[in-house]
C-alpha cells in the first residue's frame, strides 16, 4: 500500500511540474514587474522566471519586454520553442509581434544569463483588436 501511495504521490509531482506548477499567472494587458535571481535557474547557464498567460490562437499579439538594469534578457516560449523577443545591453526595450498558434495558456520563460543577475524587468503582452 505504502508502495502504491508512493507511486501515486510521484506522479501528482511529475503532472503539477509538466502543467507548469510555479509559474506565475497574469492577464494579458497588464504590465508585469520582476527580478530574475539566482534561485530561478532551469538551465545550464541561464536563469529564469515562468510565467502563464491565456491567450488565442492565430492572433497578433505585441510583446513589450524591458530591462531595467541593462541585462541581458529574453522571452522564451515553450509552445513556440523559441525567443519571442530578446534584448542586451545596447537595447534596453524592445516590442515585437507574436502569433501563438494554439489557443489556452501558453507558458513562457523570462531568461538571462546566471552572469547578468539579478536581473529586473517588466513586460506585458497585448492584441491591438483587445481580444
Amino acid at each position: 500500500m505504502k508502495l502504491l501511495l508512493l507511486a501515486l504521490a510521484g506522479l501528482m509531482a511529475m503532472a503539477v511540474v509538466a502543467c507548469g506548477g510555479g509559474a506565475t499567472s497574469f492577464e494579458k494587458g497588464k504590465l508585469v514587474t520582476g527580478t530574475i535571481t539566482a534561485s530561478d535557474s532551469n538551465m545550464e547557464g541561464w536563469n529564469s522566471e515562468p510565467y502563464v498567460v491565456e491567450l488565442f490562437g492565430g492572433i497578433e499579439y505585441f510583446v513589450r519586454l524591458t530591462s531595467i538594469n541593462g541585462n541581458i534578457m529574453g522571452i522564451w516560449s515553450v509552445e513556440g520553442d523559441e525567443y519571442i523577443v530578446e534584448i542586451d545591453s545596447d537595447v534596453a526595450a524592445r516590442t515585437v509581434a507574436y502569433t501563438f498558434s494554439e489557443t489556452g495558456p501558453q507558458e513562457l520563460f523570462l531568461r538571462s544569463p546566471k552572469s547578468d543577475i539579478p536581473a529586473d524587468f517588466t513586460f506585458t503582452i497585448w492584441a491591438p483588436s483587445g481580444t
